[in-house]
């Protein structure tokens, strides 16, 4: 546990955190958008009107196939088109990826340090270090 408190210790726990932490809050980030609609409206449409989704037949698509259409309706019910989803993500993701690197150091901290806990226990209990040699003198003449 000394080794784990020391300097390099500190600094090698702090470094797994953070790569533990900041792949996981992009994935997060970038996949909220799939789960929650206000996200997704947010994104793509402006302030003040709602994303509608449907699937619809085309022209263009084979028999039965369907396409996803998207369009925004404000409070009047005009539709109106989905802002470019590109420049929409870019309002978007650095706000949403501050609070999610936030919350994935945080939980990353909550489960490493137990880990590192729970290893050094087992490792102590399980292999102990074994017994030095005793020293044999060897007297020069």
């Amino acid at each position: 546990m000394k080794k784990l408190l020391s300097c390099g210790g500190v600094f090698l726990l702090f470094l797994a955190i953070i790569v533990l932490a900041v792949p996981l809050a992009c994935i997060i980030t970038v996949a909220v958008p799939a789960f929650n609609k206000d996200v997704r409206e947010e994104i793509a449409c402006p302030p003040g009107t709602k994303l509608v989704s449907e699937w619809i037949q085309t022209t263009y698509t084979r028999p039965g196939e369907k396409v996803l259409s998207a369009y925004c309706l404000d409070s009047e019910g005009n539709e109106l088109q989905t802002e470019d989803i590109g420049y929409g993500a870019l309002e978007y993701y650095p706000k949403y990826y501050v609070i999610s690197l936030a919350l994935t150091f945080v939980g990353t901290i909550l489960v490493v340090i137990p880990l590192v806990i729970l290893f050094q226990i087992l490792r102590k209990k399980f292999f102990p270090k074994p017994p030095a040699p005793p020293s044999s003198t060897i007297e020069l003449i």
